[in-house]
């Protein structure tokens, strides 16, 4: 259970660099332990100051009213390596978000990088958190900018028949290990082996050491790299990222909100995590060229997915669109077109990271892994009650998942899109 307390007991807390009293510290008693939650606020105007050679440069956030606190809910995670979870109110993962809210958060930040970013440049979504958002600020970023010398690709915890081009850890992760698969189309392709500037999107930073192994990692096979953007929700570094970066790259922060946390684990706190790598059995889908995981050279568009509920009355209805783990953006530009069309639309995306239940997370629902890899998928915060229609979005040939259409029950409706086709 999560229990909100504005007045900290340790400390150590007053003490901690970074830590300013009137950023609004805040306790949170969580099942794995204690967590203390500290905003940082924005930094005076003007441009920040180069930072040392190896170095990261820390952006100020986004003007705007939105903290750490109102963008953040907190749990416990079923997960020894990390106790707790910053629970994104606006990320559309673990809570139904209407997708005009997400996007009032990605464009401000997707608004902050370098219109002048050396070229190519290359958008990198970290999965699962960072596809659907960082698909929509590399969308965004192309429009505003008119660049057409970018490429977009995603990470993949998923196994294909495919080349690959590095692999990566996310070290407090509940499953660490990601995969690069080489972009199929050559001009993505190309991009990718060319780019000089790498924009890695993600929901969050605490260490760093995710973005400094994709940097490293990406630069070791593509030296060309000269410059890596760090787009994320919410920032909570406290030191320096230079450790595995390399020399040769520039790097910075770009942030919607920091902050600062501080968590004591409860020794007595057995999170009995669930087998989240799977059987490894491989994947027995082929690749799409379509998808994220395998590069695009332009943003999806809504105009090129099917209708969902094709001639049905959604005026004034309330909609949940789903999508399903790393098959994330197309659910987004469903749950926008109805929004457009009338709906008070809702979007949302399943997951592989298992949580505890208690404060935010009020339901869970846990089916088999759609692609068959033998991992529990989840599903939190879904009373279909609350809904007239559910949208349930997946891959051509994924599985239909019974215990969630089940749990669904008759407002659950099935959309397939394939991306393949939709171009490159």
């Amino acid at each position: 259970m999560s229990d909100a307390d504005p007045t900290p007991t340790p400390a150590a807390i007053d003490t901690r660099p970074g830590w300013i009293a009137d950023a609004g510290v805040r306790h949170h008693r969580l099942a794995s332990g204690d967590l203390w939650i500290g905003g940082v606020p924005s930094a005076p105007e003007g441009s920040p100051a180069p930072a040392s050679p190896g170095e990261t440069t820390r952006n100020p956030p986004c003007d705007g009213p939105l903290t750490v606190h109102a963008l953040c809910a907190f749990a416990a995670r079923r997960n020894p390596r990390r106790g707790f979870l910053f629970v994104s109110k606006v990320l559309g993962r673990y809570l139904p978000v209407r997708p005009a809210a997400l996007d009032a958060v990605l464009c401000p930040l997707s608004a902050r990088l370098p219109a002048d970013l050396p070229g190519p440049v290359l958008f990198v979504g970290v999965a699962a958190a960072g596809v659907a958002i960082g698909h929509r600020v590399w969308a965004r970023y192309v429009e505003r900018t008119g660049r057409d010398d970018t490429a977009f690709l995603t990470s993949t915890r998923h196994r294909f028949d495919a080349p690959l081009a590095y692999r990566f850890d996310e070290p407090h992760s509940h499953a660490p290990r990601h995969r690069m698969h080489l972009p199929l189309h050559p001009t993505a392709a190309r991009r990718f082996e060319q780019a000089r500037s790498m924009v890695v999107v993600d929901d969050e930073i605490t260490s760093g050491r995710t973005f400094s192994q994709l940097v490293a990692a990406h630069h070791a096979r593509c030296p060309a790299l000269r410059r890596a953007v760090h787009a994320v929700l919410t920032d909570w570094t406290t030191a320096p990222l230079g450790a595995g970066l390399p020399p040769a790259v520039e790097t910075e922060i770009v942030a919607v909100a920091r902050g600062r946390f501080h968590f004591e684990a409860d020794p007595a706190f057995d999170p009995q995590m669930p087998d989240v790598t799977g059987d490894r059995r491989p994947c027995w889908r082929r690749p799409r060229a379509g998808h994220g995981r395998f590069g695009r050279n332009s943003p999806l568009t809504a105009d090129t997915l099917p209708t969902p509920l094709e001639g049905a009355p959604v005026t004034g209805q309330r909609i949940l669109v789903l999508g399903s783990g790393e098959a994330q953006y197309p659910a987004l530009l469903l749950a926008e077109r109805l929004a457009a069309c009338g709906a008070d639309a809702f979007y949302q995306c399943t997951v592989r990271a298992p949580v505890m239940p208690g404060g935010p997370i009020e339901r869970v629902i846990c089916f088999d892994d759609p692609l068959g890899e033998g991992m529990p998928n989840y599903l939190y915060n879904v009373d279909p009650a609350r809904f007239d229609r559910v949208v349930l979005c997946r891959e051509p040939d994924a599985a239909l998942p019974g215990a969630l259409v089940d749990a669904l029950g008759a407002e659950a409706q099935l959309v397939e899109y394939d991306v393949e086709r939709r171009g490159p």
